[in-house]
């Protein structure tokens, strides 16, 4: 069993590889989508620390919590402490199968706790007005991208310590030739 991690900011195409290295027969294990289901799993804990504002009838409005939590560190590390360590559980669980690859998708890899799981990471980039575009593309505004562009420069220390980055700039297809290119220097074929 081989673990990759790929990292990234948002919009830089973690996602768009993890994908497609799914199609491929890797097993994808998306942080993001793990973590929706912890805002779930854990909304009266979130409904107690952050009060009702961030509720739209019983459930967490993940755009009312984001908007609170990208403009405040503190609030952030807030919900960091009560979501990640029900994601690195779950991402863990669904690691337990003799898989020949597992992909765990996304950004916080290293702050959940993940990274020590992972036989290789690879990060993922792209300029900030790629980035921007992209995130107009998901209906996000400029601003708004640029907010968590800014929330997610820590980010930066984490490409030092990965095993190999991509740029992401050109299209899909380029992109996985050069993820191919990587993972086959690793002797990971799928």
């Amino acid at each position: 069993m081989t673990v990759l991690g790929v990292a990234g900011k948002a919009g830089s195409g973690k996602s768009t590889i993890a994908s497609a290295l799914e199609k491929s027969g890797a097993i994808r294990v998306s942080l993001d989508e793990i973590g929706h289901q912890a805002l779930d799993s854990m909304k009266e804990e979130i409904r107690r620390e952050f009060g009702e504002f961030v509720m739209t009838g019983d459930s967490v409005d993940r755009k009312k919590l984001g908007n609170a939590v990208f403009i405040s560190p503190e609030l952030l590390e807030r919900l960091n402490r009560i979501v990640h360590p029900v994601i690195r559980s779950v991402a863990l669980a669904k690691m337990s199968d003799d898989a020949k690859l597992y992909v765990i998708d996304g950004a916080l890899l290293h702050e959940i706790g993940l990274s020590e799981f992972c036989d290789k990471i690879l990060w993922v980039e792209c300029s900030p007005e790629e980035t921007v575009r992209r995130l107009a593309l998901r209906g996000m505004t400029e601003c708004k991208a640029r907010s968590i562009l800014q929330s997610q420069q820590h980010l930066d220390r984490i490409r030092d310590s990965a095993d190999a980055v991509v740029d992401t700039s050109g299209d899909a297809a380029t992109t996985m030739r050069k993820v191919e290119e990587v993972l086959f220097e690793w002797g990971i074929m799928l």
